[in-house]
């Protein structure tokens, strides 16, 4: 027995509290669904009561909370008896039970069943979402078997067939957020098209030379031409606003952005770096900070695992199509999803050209037909016609190395090229499974 020291010093003996034994009654365990005796059922325990009068005291206290559960219970089931009407479907659901009515009186094949909810037994409720007869629709669409077998190698991360159609829809969302002007080529003062067309240039060179991205030289050329619809550009600062939005795109994709002082070199030393840091918060306030720009290369990604049984070329000439296309403002309005789909549709033409060009499934996944892609093909083919007598060959000399398997100088880009611009010129209509298709898509699912 521990010892303790008084208050003047003194040792006495620790007192000892025992506690009271406890009741058998209390003894019981306090579990959590277990029903609590309440007041009135200890009450008649201990007067001296009858058994039959005990259960007539609990039948008693029991009978308002088991009117409430049935009473939830009726007013569950009317809500979800809630009739959806859809031209001749007409559909009720319950909660065990859908009653259907096809020109004729509601039919059920099983009697309702009044189910408590508990977790162990979960009740299928059939209330729709907010738009029922949009979920009526989506069940009777059916989807044709080269669609779910494609859907069923959608299984890399972002792009599984729960959610792959959802997020390419929210990114031709966001790239339509932003609209050039019609006069955009005319109403930048002195940076005209020619002068453009330099920059974007010697863009391409610049990432081969510091080992960018893709994603980072399209979204330089994009923040270029959205800042000159703000502000107009004097050609001496032309320049400094390229190196900045290369920049600015480097911070947002690479893992090491290059430093200010390299691209201050590159541009001969015409500007310091206190100039680039000014210029860099210059142009994020003008455009809000909106980084959030879809770009063609994100399309391209999306649409090149549609099909997985193609040539190892077919990345890097989709690619090489769609750097060409950075020097020429003919572009700036077209909007990245349709790019990327003409310059897949384009590059299938070139290197498989025994195999239909556009199928189903890219129709399908891309939002776009064949019908809609041929207008912004034929410009694409006249860049590559062009190409070799360019001035502009940075896009060509870039994909003539090794690393892009020197896909700017393929044998089929002499020798195809005159034959599928005469095929897209005499091409006036989709193919039937396509268009129809896509016609249905767009009628039962809105965008």
């Amino acid at each position: 027995m521990a010892a303790f020291v008084g208050p003047r010093g003194s040792q006495r003996n620790a007192p000892t509290k025992q506690r009271p034994a406890l009741s058998s009654e209390s003894n019981k365990e306090n579990l959590p669904f277990e029903k609590q005796p309440t007041r009135k059922e200890n009450h008649a325990e201990r007067m001296d009561v009858s058994p039959q009068g005990k259960s007539e005291i609990k039948s008693k206290n029991l009978s308002q909370s088991d009117q409430v559960t049935k009473e939830r219970v009726v007013l569950r089931d009317k809500i979800n008896a809630q009739s959806y009407n859809k031209g001749h479907l007409k559909v009720k659901a319950t909660s065990d039970l859908l009653w259907a009515k096809k020109g004729g009186l509601l039919k059920k094949e099983k009697s309702l069943q009044k189910l408590a909810f508990s977790v162990n037994n979960l009740e299928p409720l059939a209330v729709m979402d907010d738009d029922p007869q949009q979920k009526i629709r989506e069940v009777l669409v059916k989807i044709p078997q080269e669609i779910q077998v494609i859907k069923e190698k959608l299984d890399r991360p972002f792009n599984n067939p729960e959610y792959a159609e959802e997020i390419y829809e929210y990114l031709q969302y966001v790239e339509r957020r932003f609209v050039y002007p019609e006069n955009f080529s005319s109403s930048n003062g002195e940076v005209t098209s020619q002068m453009r067309s330099i920059m974007t240039d010697w863009f391409i060179q610049v990432q081969v030379h510091q080992e960018l991205r893709q994603q980072t030289l399209h979204m330089a050329v994009e923040l270029v031409d959205r800042f000159l619809t703000y502000k107009r550009v004097p050609l001496n600062t032309y320049q400094l606003v390229g190196i900045t939005c290369l920049l600015i795109a480097a911070k947002y994709h690479e893992r090491f952005a290059p430093e200010v002082q390299t691209l201050c070199y590159l541009t001969d030393n015409t500007y310091v770096k206190d100039q680039v840091l000014r210029m860099e918060r210059h142009i994020l306030r003008t455009i809000g900070f909106d980084l959030n720009i879809v770009d063609v290369t994100v399309f391209m990604d999306k649409i090149l695992l549609i099909e997985n049984s193609l040539p190892k070329e077919m990345r890097q000439m989709t690619k090489y199509i769609l750097d060409l296309t950075l020097t020429s403002d003919e572009f700036i309005f077209t909007v990245p999803s349709l790019m990327a789909s003409a310059a897949v549709c384009l590059a299938r033409k070139i290197l498989v050209s025994e195999e239909p060009s556009w199928t189903l499934g890219l129709s399908y996944f891309s939002r776009y037909a064949m019908n809609d892609l041929i207008p912004c093909m034929q410009s694409m083919l006249d860049l590559l016609i062009k190409a070799p007598d360019c001035k502009f060959q940075g896009a060509r000399v870039k994909y003539s190395g090794e690393i892009y398997h020197r896909i700017s100088q393929h044998p089929n880009l002499s020798t195809h090229l005159e034959d599928i611009k005469k095929e897209l010129s005499k091409t006036t209509e989709l193919a039937p499974e396509c268009c129809v298709y896509e016609m249905n898509r767009s009628m039962d699912k809105p965008r």
